[in-house]
């Protein structure tokens, strides 16, 4: 998730979190510490909110599939998934990141999906031919 905020985001929400307790410390209640303490409570409840809505449609797939294997396949023009759901095809060009776990890659299209990769199931060559296809498709945008 700091990957896609950015660090400017975490920075200015430590600010916040240090300045509540440092004023908290210091004693004085205020409008201003009211103020800090309301913010950090809205930022955690709508991450909360977000973290809890990918996972519930996360786990709608698993709910409808018999099944819940999907298969993948990379090819020049896009990425090609097939389930017991039903299959889809996705041009390279629709993919705006690759954000690079150690565990997980994860595809990401439109700013709101993701596609997982596992990495223990990818190959060496398979890696480098999703990095130079979004490296590709970029360079033309």
């Amino acid at each position: 998730m700091v990957q896609r905020l950015r660090q400017v985001f975490v920075a200015i929400a430590l600010l916040f979190v240090l300045a509540f307790f440092y004023r908290y410390v210091v004693g004085s209640w205020d409008w201003i510490l009211t103020f800090i303490a309301a913010t950090i409570a809205v930022i955690i409840t709508f991450f909360s909110w977000i973290y809890f809505a990918r996972l519930r449609s996360a786990e709608g797939f698993f709910d409808k599939a018999d099944d819940p294997t999907v298969t993948i396949r990379f090819n020049a023009d896009g990425v090609q998934t097939e389930s017991d759901v039903g299959s889809s095809n996705i041009k390279w060009i629709v993919f705006e990141e690759l954000l690079k776990f150690p565990d997980v890659w994860l595809l990401v299209y439109a700013k709101r999906g993701y596609m997982t990769l596992p990495v223990e199931k990818l190959t060496p060559e398979c890696m480098e031919f999703i990095d130079h296809q979004l490296e590709r498709n970029h360079l033309k945008n």
